[in-house]
């Protein structure tokens, strides 16, 4: 019974050094030579038969060890270990021999692969990073499919969270973001840095009741090579088997940041509800913040002065709470928002919130037929479906702007004819009474 103030880790690597120490205890034992020889039954199938030339010594392959899933020897004979070759009276021989056993059994332990339910059975829970790449639903469809096809075929590659947590780093629980883990139960947790589309496909597919299920198990096995910068590790990783685009680069710049400016925040924030992280800067600066800000952030640590403005994400926010009425796709995607910007930077910096006023009123006034046109917008003829949007929205602009002014033109004529006829607007009486 493991003892229970060990970690299951700790208890897992206990297991694989006994292992180790017997196996090599076993092959290092020079005369325990076999011939193996292959022997034709009479209906011609093959029978592998060992030949033991040293009966004394012999040893015996075993099965998979039950626990761990690795093959394993058992121990030699007594005899065996009186002849092994490992020198017991000679204490500095003996100690360089033990050094070569602990290193054979760290190699193992790296090449150790195991599934789900062993995971489990060792009180470990899978856990992964907070502000890692968003999970795209398009991606785990595709793993789902495979998976159901010819099961997992490489390893989910994970690391300690221990090591994590040691850099600073913030990990939740992989199926539940309300338990983070924590110095106190870290030893109970490893963190996925590789697979964890695929282990989110395997989990949807087996908490459906109805649905097809994995080909086989999920299998996860321990980074061979522990970084010391497990952030770039990170990135390393993911943008060589399946390339970062621009969210995943926002979310990264904010997970290397141990004080992440406001703007990057709301960034990730919209990235992670699906906006593309291009039309996520429209919205909250008006203009489009280079891949290469957020790929220096996150890759090189360099942080540009862009993400430290935030200064119009207020403004941003209101045009996008009264474009509520939209769809989320429209909103999400650069088309809608880039021409609203346009109209911002077109004008001079004193009428910035004159105009951001004026679009708010503009958003407000649209009717039901005109938000239809936009949510439903196709490609028409030779236009694409960008452009048949933009014309929708300069037309209703247009209509808008001139029925504003003639609006505002019909106050200046009314007060023009009050003055006329000594009739004085409210402004005009509470000035002179003043005066």
């Amino acid at each position: 019974m493991p003892n229970p103030q060990r970690s299951p880790l700790t208890e897992m690597n206990n297991t694989f050094s006994n292992q180790i120490s017997n196996q090599s205890n076993s092959i290092i034992n020079s005369q325990n030579s076999t011939e193996m020889k292959t022997l034709i039954n009479q209906d011609g199938s093959q029978v592998m038969n060992q030949e033991i030339t040293n009966s004394q010594n012999s040893t015996e392959m075993k099965d998979f060890n039950s626990q761990t899933g690795s093959p394993a020897m058992s121990q030699p004979t007594q005899e065996g270990m009186t002849n092994s070759s490992i020198n017991n009276s000679n204490p500095e021989i003996m100690e360089r021999e033990m050094e070569v056993v602990a290193t054979e059994t760290t190699t193992v332990l790296k090449k150790e692969v195991i599934t789900e339910a062993e995971l489990f059975s060792r009180n470990l829970r899978v856990a992964k990073f907070v502000g890692n790449r968003v999970f795209n639903k398009a991606n785990i469809l595709k793993k789902k499919k495979s998976l159901q096809t010819i099961g997992q075929q490489v390893p989910a590659v994970f690391i300690k969270a221990t090591l994590a947590l040691e850099q600073g780093l913030e990990a939740v629980d992989f199926e539940n973001n309300s338990i983070k883990v924590t110095a106190e139960n870290a030893e109970n947790y490893i963190i996925l840095i590789e697979g964890n589309h695929r282990y989110k496909a395997y989990r949807e597919l087996q908490s459906d009741s109805k649905g097809k299920k994995c080909v086989g198990e999920f299998y996860f096995t321990e980074m061979l090579n522990l970084p010391k910068d497990v952030v770039q590790a990170i990135m390393d990783i993911n943008t060589v088997t399946d390339p970062w685009k621009g969210g995943d680069y926002v979310n990264g710049a904010a997970l290397m940041m141990k004080k992440v400016p406001q703007l990057l925040l709301e960034l990730k924030e919209l990235v992670n509800a699906g906006y593309s992280a291009e039309a996520a800067s429209l919205w909250l600066t008006f203009a489009s913040i280079p891949l290469k800000t957020f790929k220096d952030a996150a890759v090189n640590k360099k942080v540009d002065e862009k993400l430290n403005n935030g200064s119009k994400i207020p403004y941003g926010k209101r045009l996008l709470t009264a474009s509520s009425k939209l769809n989320e796709k429209l909103l999400k995607s650069r088309t809608y928002v880039q021409w609203l910007a346009n109209r911002v930077n077109e004008v001079a910096p004193s009428e910035f919130e004159a105009t951001i006023t004026k679009l708010e009123s503009f958003i407000n006034s649209m009717s039901e037929s005109v938000v239809s046109s936009l949510n439903t917008a196709k490609k028409d003829g030779d236009r694409s479906k960008q452009d048949v949007i933009v014309s929708i929205l300069r037309e209703e602009y247009d209509t808008f702007l001139q029925s504003t002014e003639e609006s505002m033109q019909a106050v200046a004529e009314a007060d023009a004819a009050a003055l006329a006829v000594g009739v004085a607007t409210p402004e005009i009486i509470t000035a002179e009474v003043v005066a």
